[in-house]
């Protein structure tokens, strides 16, 4: 029996997919993995021995990316994004014409694939080509109106500009979302960023967040310093509410609470193990919807809790199993400052929320558990609770942005139309969204 090829591409995300991609080729698979060696905070990507193409597309794809986190208005920084941005379509063109006859698995991350608006999928399906796609990582799929990587820029009070701005850009992810769905054999998501999707779709929570084991075996903190060290490694300090966790940190060093606050922003993640090690525990973000997120996995497996604030909990629980419920210390942005004074004081309760961390990480998120469960996927042996529906998401707060922002920014978004929303085929939760714009009576 011909054994299957299996391509992965083209973004990396944390070390997902480079991950992914060295245990299939563990497992003695043929796999040609793009994009893995290009995140700009330097995850390991194992593909040191790719072809000089892909070799070449990572390089590109990394500039491309440092020029878009660079801010710089110069006009000479804006022709040399515009011509990284331009080389990387264009070798993703030469990508597809090349890997395309050879392989029969095409797994691809964010919401990407070769040719821009994914017109490659139609082409995949029309010859039989096997395509699993991941849309849970966050942005990709999630609501722009809700997304705070959006909603924290905008002015107050919000111009015309920016409310087309964001309709624009909540029609663009809408048309991903339909497209990927009526492409794909498989669509990967998350239960509380998924509003845009009409057809189930596998829930994350079963196939979990993959990294190569990285923790030693020692559980307690080796560090004997009085300070209690706690780690925050923001990608995007205004999306993670770094501000607000701040604050946090400082009442509590007001209270006579001896707190070394280590706050990582932009760095290798070479420099963010190194301090996993040593840390007591981290505070990850305040308003995520995602109780165990990239960074607090991480921590995770180095048997370090995480406190994560968020809106979603109690919706989440009520959609995923407790089994694959991945432990951390979640928490309303409201009570963040009890949080994480509480893994302060209980030293007892924090070393053991450590540990429930990493034996969850290790028995559920383990590389091989993952890797068992992307086999699945491709040979189509898919347990019936591993499927979500869109329809039962009654989540608004979406991730990154206050609830105080959010009651703020809605009401003047919806003055473009409830079309701004691009929910038309859940009516239910449109006519939530909309309550959000009435105010409460006095009582």
């Amino acid at each position: 029996m011909k054994q299957i090829r299996i391509f992965i591409g083209v973004v990396e995300v944390a070390g997902y997919y480079g991950n992914l991609a060295f245990a299939l080729r563990e497992r003695g698979y043929s796999v040609t993995v793009v994009g893995a060696a290009s995140h700009v905070f330097e995850y390991k990507s194992n593909s040191n021995e790719n072809p000089f193409i892909i070799r070449l597309y990572d390089k590109l794809l990394k500039a491309s990316a440092l020029k878009q986190l660079t801010n710089k208005r110069a006009i000479s920084h804006q022709i040399k994004k515009k011509i990284f941005a331009f080389l990387t379509r264009l070798l993703k063109l030469v990508l597809f014409l090349w890997v395309t006859p050879s392989h029969d698995v095409f797994i691809f991350g964010f919401g990407s694939s070769f040719l821009p608006g994914n017109l490659d999928l139609p082409i995949l399906k029309f010859i039989n080509k096997k395509i699993i796609c991941n849309i849970a990582h966050g942005s990709e799929a999630r609501p722009p109106y809700i997304n705070g990587a959006y909603v924290n820029n905008l002015s107050n009070p919000i111009t015309k500009d920016e409310i087309s701005l964001i309709k624009t850009l909540s029609k663009t992810t809408k048309r991903r979302c339909s497209t990927i769905e009526k492409y794909a054999d498989i669509v990967i998501g998350a239960p509380l960023t998924s509003h845009f999707l009409e057809k189930p779709f596998i829930n994350i929570f079963h196939l979990g967040l993959i990294f190569r084991e990285l923790s030693a075996d020692n559980i307690e903190n080796d560090n004997q310093a009085l300070n209690v060290r706690i780690l925050h490694c923001p990608s995007n300090p205004t999306v993670k509410g770094t501000l607000l966790i701040r604050h946090v940190i400082k009442s509590l060093k007001n209270k006579g609470h001896k707190i070394d606050f280590i706050e990582l922003i932009n760095k290798p993640n070479s420099t963010v193990i190194e301090e996993l090690n040593i840390c007591d525990f981290v505070v990850d973000q305040a308003y995520s919807d995602f109780p165990l997120p990239g960074f607090a996995t991480e921590a995770a497996w180095f048997a370090k809790p995480s406190v994560v604030g968020g809106y979603g909990w109690h919706a989440l629980q009520q959609l995923i199993p407790d089994k694959v419920f991945p432990p951390s210390h979640i928490c309303h942005p409201n009570d963040l400052e009890t949080a994480v004074e509480t893994l302060i004081i209980d030293k007892e309760y924090r070393i053991n929320l450590g540990k429930q961390a990493q034996n969850f990480v290790k028995s559920n998120w383990s590389i091989q558990t993952c890797t068992d469960r992307y086999l699945q996927l491709i040979d189509g042996y898919i347990p019936e609770d591993w499927w979500s529906t869109p329809c039962q998401i009654p989540y608004l707060h979406g991730c990154g942005i206050s609830e105080s922002t959010l009651l703020e920014v809605f009401p003047q978004l919806l003055q473009a139309g409830e079309d701004i929303l691009q929910i038309k085929d859940k009516p239910s939760l449109t006519k939530m969204f909309i309550k959000l714009c009435i105010p409460e009576p006095n009582k």
